[in-house]
């Protein structure tokens, strides 16, 4: 894989910076324990990329002042950008933010687990699920922009989708979306593989949400970890933080990187950031430094993507959750791994959802 040399090339490529400066730490978050970094230094890197050229994205996990004051630097989410701003129940900024937040591109997302304190308590061994009900019932009183839900769906949690449902449409919301826990961080060290959803439990997921669809005044939205979903969406692709590419469900490692700023690893995409065995290379003195291709042989993806009536236009799904549930199965990541649970997958095992 070769980086981008030209600069036009370089801005069709999105960097995105991975900062866990989130004191949360819940069990569901991927990325695990990590220690902030100074934005002093997250400022200095994002200008280094930024002078080559890069489109840069700043992903951290609780929006602080000095977080706007680095998008400002970025204009990440005033161009124009598929992602959203990620905020927690703290989020109260000052007059000046304020003003430019409501004047920005996109769309504000804060996460709950569960339709009651002790359900989102088990799902993220958080006791905010008051805090965040508020904010959320508060919202328009400060914000302007949209505003979504994002749910992660464990086993803590399957159960409780039809009431959560029930429970956001007296939410000034605009999209409600479900992420499939991955088996990563937090859900390794914390909840274990027995917390992550089996097929037939991913397959009854994606039912009660395809079902509820055209209940709500809200979208209901599955996350593309599930994989694609070419029953209810037949131009499924990845849109987590850089545009989506033709050909391919999962455009991690072709116009999108990441970099964990904590060690200065480059990863495909952010969402496999701190799974050292998916590093591709580094951060060297600003420079974008790529050791070893990432799926160069895409023709090596095992089954039931090898004889997939859909290959040719999705080349593997989400490769970060199909190589989860191979780790589950057998006890190590394989980048060429089939994605059996992929949502197209599940409907021909077990029917339509």
């Amino acid at each position: 894989m070769a980086v981008p040399r030209t600069r036009a090339a370089r801005a069709l490529t999105r960097i995105t910076l991975v900062h866990k400066n989130c004191g949360h730490n819940c069990n569901i978050c991927a990325y695990g324990p990590l220690a902030p970094l100074d934005y002093a230094q997250v400022t200095r890197i994002v200008d280094q990329l930024l002078r080559q050229g890069f489109r840069v994205h700043l992903y951290d996990f609780e929006i602080t002042a000095a977080s706007l004051a680095v998008f400002r630097r970025t204009r990440q989410f005033e161009l124009p950008n598929p992602g959203w701003m990620n905020v927690t129940a703290d989020f109260a900024p000052e007059a000046d933010d304020l003003a430019y937040v409501n004047g920005l591109g996109t769309a504000i997302a804060i996460s709950l687990h569960g339709s009651t304190p002790e359900i989102h308590r088990r799902a993220s061994g958080q006791n905010d699920w008051q805090r965040i009900v508020d904010f959320i019932r508060n919202y328009p009183r400060t914000f302007r922009l949209p505003l979504g839900v994002n749910t992660v769906v464990s086993r803590h949690n399957l159960d409780d989708i039809g009431a959560l449902i029930a429970l956001c449409r007296s939410f000034p919301l605009e999209f409600l979306e479900f992420i499939p826990l991955g088996f990563s961080g937090n859900a390794v060290q914390r909840l274990g593989e027995a917390a992550v959803l089996s097929s037939a439990e991913k397959h009854r997921a994606w039912q009660q949400i395809v079902s509820a669809r055209g209940t709500t005044r809200f979208a209901l939205e599955l996350d593309a970890l599930w994989g694609p979903d070419y029953a209810h969406d037949p131009e499924a692709v990845c849109r987590f933080f850089a545009r989506p590419l033709k050909h391919t469900y999962c455009n991690a490692g072709l116009n999108h990187f990441a970099v964990l700023l904590n060690t200065m690893r480059v990863f495909p995409c952010p969402c496999m950031a701190g799974i050292e065995e998916l590093a591709i290379g580094e951060l060297r003195d600003g420079e974008l430094c790529i050791e070893e291709d990432w799926l160069a042989e895409r023709s090596r993806i095992g089954e039931p993507c090898a004889s997939c009536d859909q290959r040719p236009r999705c080349q593997g799904g989400c490769r970060l959750t199909a190589m989860s549930d191979h780790r589950i199965a057998h006890g190590h990541y394989e980048r060429y791994a089939g994605f059996g649970d992929c949502l197209y997958q599940l409907g021909r095992r077990f029917g339509g959802a």
